[in-house]
């Protein structure tokens, strides 16, 4: 039901934008233990306005972290830094957009859509990262202009299949007073310690996690 939602909100707002093919990507859909934090390899949850996120394709699967820089093409534009609404650390909800219109056959339509993450503040700078498979392909946008595609990361989502590059953690507590059942980590596998209670911010980030211009 959750996920039956996320989805139609996004639709919505992709309906009410200017005629572009987007993808909308974030890591938390409620705020409870489902929603999966991204850390750095320190085991610390990526801050806001820094960091690397983007979908994109691959030229070549990814063998190492040199391979993720020279052939990951990311799609479209928008904001790269980790941002969402209320600022709360290790997640993001952001879009990338561009124009595929109606009946287009070249590349990126019908490959394979990924997202990667980085702990740098652009691909190249990144020292290490996270490859997130959702297992989508790109498409067009419709005969009105709109279309794309919704990559929700939550404890379901996370498996060692859809997880080409990174670290899954389990029961990760980033101090926000919940547990979460799986976190993502770039680099090894060290799980922070819990600092002050931030649940109701967690809330206010799922309320408005969604909302599209």
């Amino acid at each position: 039901m959750k996920k039956t939602l996320i989805a139609s909100l996004v639709t919505l707002g992709m309906f009410s934008g200017a005629s572009a093919y987007t993808v909308a990507f974030l890591n938390i859909g409620a705020a409870d233990p489902t929603a999966v934090p991204i850390l750095d390899n320190t085991g610390t949850p990526i801050a806001q306005g820094s960091g690397y996120v983007a979908a994109g394709t691959f030229s070549e699967l990814p063998g190492g972290i040199d391979d993720v820089k020279a052939n990951f093409n990311p799609f479209g534009d928008g904001n790269t830094a980790f941002s969402n609404g209320i600022g709360v650390p290790g997640f993001f909800d952001g879009t990338r957009s561009a124009a595929i219109p109606q009946g287009t056959v070249d590349a990126p339509v019908g490959q394979n859509v990924y997202l990667v993450i980085g702990d740098g503040s652009t691909l190249a700078d990144s020292t290490d990262f996270v490859v997130f498979d959702p297992n989508l392909v790109f498409g067009t946008e419709n005969a009105v202009g709109a279309g794309g595609l919704d990559i929700n990361i939550n404890s379901d989502a996370v498996t060692p299949e859809s997880v080409l590059w990174g670290t899954i953690l389990t029961d990760v507590d980033t101090g926000l007073g919940v547990t979460f059942t799986e976190g993502l980590q770039i680099g090894g596998a060290v799980i922070p310690e819990p600092s002050t209670s931030l649940l109701a911010a967690l809330a206010g980030l799922a309320l408005v996690a969604r909302r599209r211009r």
